[in-house]
């Protein structure tokens, strides 16, 4: 567990090394960012649209949908809506903003401005983590627009490596790290809470700038 004290401008951490960490390390788990948004879908059959987990439809602009629909119109996308782009100086903000987002019910809404969608997983239930962000590499469009980015995954090998990802993150009030095992499959229930990819009972989360759990936070 890795905690932040942000009474001070100094980025400090407590890493407990207990046996889940060690396996994680040692069997080279996924590390990606827990990013401070929303969570919802890309469904491009049998009417393409942007849903949230409970099957809500998402008013997103016509120009989102119509490049999603360019580039991904055969897979199924987990993703995250954040109402500030991760670089964005208001980004702490951003699980509010994307709030304000579905509430307005208004593609056009100048909220749009500055938000962005994040690609977290491929919804595809035969693939492994690892063979699924390689899939979701190849799909990426080569130009890329400032509204859609691939939430990087990185192959964890040793302990200094998982540190310089949580200060990277830290530095930049980011929310934290996940960590997922390369062989994980994908689970995804739409319409219920538990729409998340398998952790084999791992909840590993650095908290930094809220003092309370993910399930609490409700991010």
């Amino acid at each position: 567990i890795v905690s932040r004290d942000w009474s001070s401008d100094v980025c400090s951490y407590d890493l407990y090394k207990d046996s889940e960490l060690e396996k994680a390390i040692q069997e080279h788990w996924y590390a990606s960012e827990k990013l401070d948004g929303i969570r919802v879908f890309w469904q491009p059959q049998p009417q393409p649209r942007l849903v949230t987990k409970h099957g809500n439809p998402v008013i997103a602009p016509q120009t989102w949908l119509s490049y999603l629909q360019k580039h991904f119109s055969e897979v199924t996308l987990d993703l995250e809506l954040c109402g500030y782009a991760r670089n964005h100086p208001n980004y702490h903000n951003s699980y509010e903003r994307a709030q304000d987002l579905l509430q307005a019910h208004n593609s056009s809404s100048t909220l749009w401005q500055y938000a962005a969608l994040y690609i977290l997983d491929l919804c595809d239930y035969t693939h492994t983590l690892a063979e699924r962000y390689k899939l979701l590499q190849q799909y990426m469009p080569h130009k890329a627009v400032t509204w859609l980015h691939l939430n990087p995954q990185t192959r964890i090998t040793d302990l200094e490596q998982l540190k310089h990802l949580y200060l990277t993150v830290c530095q930049t009030q980011g929310e934290g790290l996940m960590l997922r095992p390369s062989h994980t499959l994908y689970r995804h229930n739409l319409h219920s809470q538990e729409s998340r990819s398998r952790t084999h009972g791992l909840k590993w989360k650095f908290w930094m700038h809220y003092r309370v759990s993910y399930d609490e936070k409700k991010g």
